[in-house]
């Protein structure tokens, strides 16, 4: 069968050359807030490449043209994690072209996430999940620009304090976490040694704690059961989105549809709503932020 072709040129998913992937960040960078997601997310990537340069990390277009859309994502284990951004109708017809295609060449995984989809992005992929069977969570990215970040104010209840958690902290994290999965201990490690956590703690007992995530953002929010209501929670997020303004990256999450409780609690710190999201995939748990 011949390839499908779009205005003449055969599609097949390409890997961008390199030499335009600062081209494709300064485009996403103009869209923000519909792009928070993924631009926090390339530049992750990127981040991870330049220190580990064997870390099987792609950027790839229909034949090769971030013009006609991007899909990005890493190899890891058994897990292919990443995300798709169509800007405007030309590139989703291309991009649902080409993953519909028998010229693609994705190497899918038994575990696969791609995540924070603009609706525009998730219907140039719907097909090809509606195909394979894929789930479709939704959710609501929130953000802060990173100048308004870096002013923010910790309130920082008495007898406690803010520090940076360590990767053994992963266990009690991982045993609280209402969003664990198999493997999910691991990943939280991976987040904390690779980018960084912040944890409320009293003494050594850690009460309330925030992650940065593989996509830049913050995730994992969470307090002990016993410890809630106390200013805990504010206090660690606070200081999370604070020390990612001071680093210049504009701060974002993910609360999952119908989470009214975490919605008003970061409409309180001052985020603002940036799009609704689509987190599609197989056979993977969904890691959104919740206040839970």
């Amino acid at each position: 069968m011949e390839p499908v072709q779009v205005n003449g040129l055969p599609l097949s998913l390409k890997e961008v050359p390199e030499e335009h992937i600062s081209t494709i960040l300064y485009n996403l960078r103009k869209h923000i807030p519909e792009t928070v997601h993924v631009h926090e997310y390339a530049c992750m990537l990127l981040k991870y490449k330049r220190a580990n340069p064997d870390l099987e990390i792609f950027f790839w277009a229909p034949g090769g043209d971030y013009r006609l859309g991007i899909i990005f994502f890493q190899l890891q284990e058994r897990s292919l994690i990443g995300s798709i951004y169509c800007e405007n109708e030309e590139a989703r017809k291309a991009m649902e072209t080409t993953l519909m295609s028998t010229t693609l060449n994705l190497p899918l995984r038994p575990m696969t996430l791609l995540s924070g989809l603009t609706s525009n992005s998730h219907l140039a992929a719907k097909p090809y999940m509606d195909k394979n069977s894929w789930f479709d969570s939704r959710g609501k990215i929130y953000w802060m620009p990173w100048s308004t970040a870096k002013e923010l104010q910790v309130h920082l209840p008495e007898g406690v304090e803010i520090r940076e958690l360590n990767p053994e902290h992963s266990d009690i994290i991982d045993i609280e976490w209402p969003h664990s999965f198999p493997g999910s201990k691991q990943m939280l490690e991976r987040q904390i040694r690779y980018n960084f956590g912040l944890g409320v703690f009293r003494g050594d007992d850690l009460l309330s704690w925030a992650i940065q995530f593989y996509y830049g953002g913050i995730g994992a929010v969470q307090t002990l059961e016993n410890e809630k209501r106390k200013g805990y929670g504010k206090a660690v997020v606070e200081a999370m989105t604070k020390k990612l303004g001071e680093m210049q990256k504009d701060v974002h999450l993910n609360i999952v549809e119908g989470n009214e409780t975490s919605e008003a609690f970061f409409k309180s710190l001052g985020f603002r709503f940036a799009y609704d999201s689509h987190w599609v995939g197989k056979n993977f748990n969904i890691t959104h932020t919740s206040l839970s």
